[in-house]
């Protein structure tokens, strides 16, 4: 989309109500990413990612303004930096939780009142933020993780028009605009802003060249940069070798260039209004498809794999895994037209697999049946299908950034709606009680660790090993890494202080038993599958293996699948079962299959 010298068109669209997709979880081989874009709904659009592209959900749903957003880095798969319009001061959010939450950085003391129009972060901590519009424009940064902020723009460039910015590292930063003194704008910083360099060398000030609205640098030597011609309305895509010295032209093609990723010094892609271009071998050759109008924002992870997105008239999110030569293309979500999409970042970090949080039985009405049951992320929204027994519930319980916790917290043999705030360490358990237990980077392991029956508070402390149970007992038994695994080997009711280590695949319980079973990769799903106790257990992510020690190894489920083995009928024996968020599926082997939950939900147990 091209901009001129001195004039800079915005398209605004007005936009309908936005019907979400599915958040999936992700093996080993999935990446994460977001997309942004134009308000819908009375906020601003995040759509986000697990399973490299394949399905999209929306978040920030009452975290956000309702300011368009038009810039976004993902730092790895649960850290992510997004900018945008302004709404008395520019927008800039911040997630280091996937995106279940959203924090808004900076004050109107410290940030303008202009749009931001993209961002760049190294690490997550050193950020710089550029936009504007005709006299006015800004380069902000922050060293401290968005705390304190402070505005970098050297003298002469406030109609710069600036929208390009890319740092490989927290002291080199590259900027980039529209033109001033006749050629456009590339502003180099080796000292983490403090001082600029304008450069010139090369190709960058040839005749008619008029902006660069897009650059990424590999690091402080190698950059690639894309911009648009004013006499032959056509882009460029620029690349230097020496730091910036010289910019050499490498392709050019027709109408306007809007942005590019180096993956490497070999692998970049770029989209110019209505083309995706690629290249696999520095420059030398490259390759395009055709696209919707406007291609504004393209991200990769490697050569084979890459993403992009539209605005114009509607929006649309592109997806290749076979480096270009198809290309799936996607939209709409739940049969509405996205809106307009002007940014999109993925980690080159692979998806962990999801942690299956601790909870203390299933069975949320006592007919001695587990339930299943799924909870909306930062909603605080529970949906409980008890069976034929009883009627489905739906409930609002918890906040944005609390974590499920049910258990049997009274003893009377129904599972309770439970949440923990890590923030403040509150334990919220659904008409019984509320205390205080616990802190911030805590993970609760709710169990009966006293055999009376009813469920303890317990957190475990990753960084120490430390675990507290309330009223019981305080130990050291883990470390960094491992997960807790409260388990009840012999099936007497009272469960013992256990881990699970990825790394090597050791299972410890404190005072009993070590031994090695699983993988790196793998994820601890103990229970009673037997009916004599609960057995070691591991389901396996990226091939939908469990393995149950001594007792069986079976296929079942799916890469993208969230386990929740359980006693779905009653009988005393747990069977091996999956949800599917991208369908909503449960399926629970040798018994059945059901739809519930989908779109933002995920199971109370993960």
């Amino acid at each position: 989309m091209r901009i001129r010298c001195r004039f800079l068109t915005t398209l605004i669209m007005a936009l309908g109500g936005l019907a979400v997709s599915i958040p999936a979880p992700a093996g080993p081989e999935y990446y994460a990413g977001w997309t942004v874009g134009n308000a819908r709904d009375g906020y601003g659009t995040i759509l986000r990612s697990t399973d490299s592209g394949r399905s999209w959900f929306r978040q920030g749903a009452g975290q956000l303004s309702a300011a368009d957003l038009s810039g976004v880095v993902a730092v790895d798969p649960d850290t992510a930096w997004v900018v945008g319009n302004t709404d008395g001061y520019g927008t800039i959010y911040h997630t280091t939780d996937g995106g279940r939450t959203w924090t808004r950085k900076g004050s109107p003391a410290e940030i303008p009142d202009l749009q931001l129009k993209k961002v760049s972060s190294p690490d997550g901590t050193a950020v710089w933020a550029v936009g504007g519009d005709v006299g006015a424009n800004t380069i902000l940064h922050t060293n401290d993780g968005g705390q304190t902020w402070s505005e970098q723009i050297p003298a002469g460039y406030d109609d710069s028009q600036l929208q390009g910015v890319s740092a490989p590292d927290p002291e080199t930063v590259w900027v980039t605009g529209g033109c001033v003194d006749g050629y456009p704008v590339i502003l180099k910083s080796i000292d983490a802003g403090t001082t600029w360099t304008r450069q010139s060398g090369g190709d960058v000030a040839l005749p008619g060249n008029n902006h660069i609205l897009g650059i990424s640098a590999v690091d402080r030597d190698t950059a690639w940069a894309i911009g648009g011609q004013s006499v032959s309305q056509g882009w460029f895509i620029l690349k230097t070798t020496d730091g910036g010295a010289i910019w050499k032209i490498q392709t050019e093609g027709a109408h306007d260039g809007n942005e590019i990723h180096a993956v490497d010094a070999d692998t970049v892609w770029a989209v110019s209004d209505s083309v995706i271009s690629w290249t696999a071998d520095g420059g030398g050759t490259w390759s395009g498809h055709n696209s919707y109008e406007y291609s504004m924002g393209v991200s990769a992870v490697n050569s084979r794999q890459a993403w992009a997105v539209t605005t114009s008239w509607k929006g649309s999110i592109w997806r290749t895994e076979d480096g270009g030569t198809n290309w799936t293309v996607l939209e709409e979500l739940s049969g509405e037209e996205l809106p307009g999409l002007w940014t999109v970042s993925f980690s080159t970090q692979t998806v962990p697999p999801p942690f299956r949080l601790v909870v203390d039985g299933k069975d949320y009405n006592g007919d001695g049946t587990d339930d299943v049951a799924v909870w909306a992320v930062g909603r605080g929204r529970w949906l409980i299908d008890p069976g034929p027994s009883s009627r489905p519930r739906s409930l609002y319980y918890g906040a944005p950034g609390d974590l499920p916790a049910s258990g049997d917290y009274d003893g009377d043999g129904t599972v309770d709606p439970a949440v923990f705030r890590a923030a403040s360490g509150l334990w919220a358990v659904r008409g019984v009680t509320r205390a205080y237990f616990g802190r911030s980077g805590d993970t609760p392991v709710p169990a009966d660790f006293s055999g009376d029956g009813r469920t303890d508070p317990a957190v475990f402390r990753e960084a120490s090993g430390l675990w507290a149970v309330r009223g019981v007992t305080r130990a050291y038994f883990g470390a960094a890494g491992d997960l807790p695994v409260p388990i009840d080997p012999a099936g007497e009711g009272t469960a013992q202080i256990g881990i699970f280590r990825p790394a090597v695949g050791l299972w410890a319980v404190r005072g009993s038993t070590r031994f090695y079973f699983g993988a790196d990769g793998d994820y601890p799903v103990p229970a009673d599958y037997s009916g004599g106790g609960a057995e070691s257990a591991i389901f396996r992510p990226g091939t939908g293996l469990w393995a149950v020690r001594e007792l069986t190894r079976l296929y079942f489920g799916a890469a993208g699948d969230y386990p929740q083995p359980g006693d779905y009928r009653g009988d005393g024996t747990v069977r091996p079962a999956v949800y599917r968020p991208a369908a909503g599926l449960w399926a629970i082997r040798g018994s059945s299959r059901l739809y519930w939950g989908g779109g933002d939900y995920l199971p109370v147990s993960w």
